[in-house]
C-alpha cells in the first residue's frame, strides 16, 4: 500500500469496475455496428472501409497519447479519465444513433473516427493510473487484472448484444429496429 493513499471502499470499486465495463461493451457494441454499416454501406465489400476506420482511429489514438500529460498536469488523471470514457460512450451511442436511421454510414464513420481515437488513447493512457487508485492502490498487478476480468465480461455481453441489434437491423441503411 502506498503510503497516505486511502483505501478505496468496495462500493467505489464496484462503481468504476461496472462504469468501466458498461464503456467497453457500449464500444463493442459499436465496432461491431461500424463494421456491418461499412459492410452493408459497400455492397458486402467492407473490409478497405473498416480498415481505413481503425486506421484513422488507430492514428489519433497514437497522436492523443502524447497530450495525455498536458491535460492531467492541468486537469488531474480522474476528470480527464472520466471524460474521456463519457465521451467514447456519448460518441458511440450519437453515432449508433446516426447509423440507424441514415444511409450516409461510411461519412458519419470517418468523420466520428478522430473523435474516438483521441478519446480510445486518453483512455489507454490513464487506465492503469485510475484502476490502482480505485482498485487496489498496493498492487498495480491486482487492479489490472481486476478490471481485466471486468472487460473480459462487458467484451462478452457487448458482443452478444450487438450482434442481436446488429441482426434485428440494417445499421448503415437507413432502417429501424425491428421487433419480431
Amino acid at each position: 500500500m502506498v503510503p497516505g493513499e486511502p483505501v478505496p471502499s468496495r462500493l467505489r470499486t464496484s462503481a468504476f469496475l461496472a462504469l468501466g465495463g458498461l464503456a467497453v461493451a457500449g464500444t463493442i457494441i459499436g465496432q461491431l455496428g461500424a463494421t456491418s454499416a461499412t459492410t452493408l454501406a459497400s455492397d458486402g465489400n467492407g473490409g478497405l472501409e473498416t480498415g481505413i476506420f481503425l486506421t484513422v482511429m488507430l492514428a489519433f489514438a497514437g497522436i492523443a497519447t502524447m497530450s495525455v500529460n498536458r491535460l492531467t498536469s492541468r486537469w488531474g488523471r480522474l476528470r480527464v479519465f472520466a471524460v474521456a470514457q463519457a465521451g467514447v460512450a456519448v460518441s458511440w451511442a450519437i453515432v449508433g444513433l446516426i447509423e440507424l436511421f441514415t444511409t450516409s454510414s461510411l461519412l458519419v464513420l470517418w468523420l466520428s473516427a478522430p473523435v474516438f481515437g483521441v478519446l480510445s488513447g486518453i483512455t489507454m493512457v490513464l487506465t492503469p493510473f485510475v484502476a490502482r487508485q480505485f482498485i487496489d492502490p498496493s498492487s498495480l498487478a491486482t487492479s489490472l487484472a481486476r478490471r481485466g476480468v471486468a472487460v473480459g465480461i462487458a467484451t462478452i455481453f457487448g458482443a452478444s448484444l450487438g450482434g442481436y441489434i446488429i441482426h434485428r437491423t440494417d445499421p448503415g441503411v437507413g432502417s429501424s429496429l425491428t421487433v419480431s
